[in-house]
């Protein structure tokens, strides 16, 4: 995280079963995991310390099961008045057109839409959820999120969604990170967000 100078990243598939909140020198790392100690489905963040100040409380979505309808209820009960963003891997390939999808995704999109891209886009439609993936044009490899192991699969199914108009312009950048040090199938997606948020009074 200090290499890059993030504030805040989101992990999935941890195989970290426990759940809690761990130090590690000035990061601190929240996980969640499956209560009959299975190692998968399993999610957490990492939280630089100026991240951990401003947290006030997490709750991650990761079952499978009713997972949109979970998602709903944790978006639904979140005050209106928050910044809202929504992160993971939702093993769903939206696409590469935006025909008709304009107040949900941008054009900068990647591979040919299967069942779960349709939910993602209904589950956009019905809350105003922006796709920040498709907003800023990248050569393909800074588009895909995830690739074979032998290499000749690459897609996208990693995002960060906005949710609400407002917040479009607070997106400045985002972009997949591979190679260097993580040697994984799934590869970093970063995004560069700025706030101005009031003091309250």
């Amino acid at each position: 995280m200090n290499l890059y100078r993030w504030d805040i990243v989101g992990l999935s598939e941890t195989q970290l079963p426990s759940t809690g909140i761990e130090r590690i020198n000035d990061i601190t790392l929240i996980t969640s995991g499956r209560s009959d100690g299975v190692h998968h489905q399993c999610v957490g963040f990492l939280l630089s310390k100026q991240a951990k100040q401003s947290l006030l409380t997490d709750h991650p979505v990761s079952e499978p099961e009713d997972f949109y309808s979970q998602l709903q209820h944790t978006i639904d009960t979140a005050p209106k008045k928050d910044v809202l963003f929504v992160i993971g891997d939702f093993n769903a390939i939206i696409g590469h057109s935006n025909d008709g999808l304009e107040d949900v995704m941008d054009k900068f999109e990647n591979g040919w839409q299967n069942h779960g891209g349709e939910m993602l886009i209904d589950f956009f439609r019905d809350n105003e959820i922006f796709l920040t993936n498709t907003m800023f044009r990248h050569r393909e490899r800074r588009k895909v999120t995830w690739r074979s192991p032998d290499d000749r699969t690459a897609n996208m199914i990693d995002y960060i969604l906005r949710c609400g108009k407002r917040w479009k312009s607070s997106v400045l950048n985002i972009v997949s990170i591979a190679g260097g040090e993580f040697h994984l199938d799934y590869v970093l997606v970063m995004s560069e967000i700025r706030l101005r948020i009031r003091k309250p009074q």
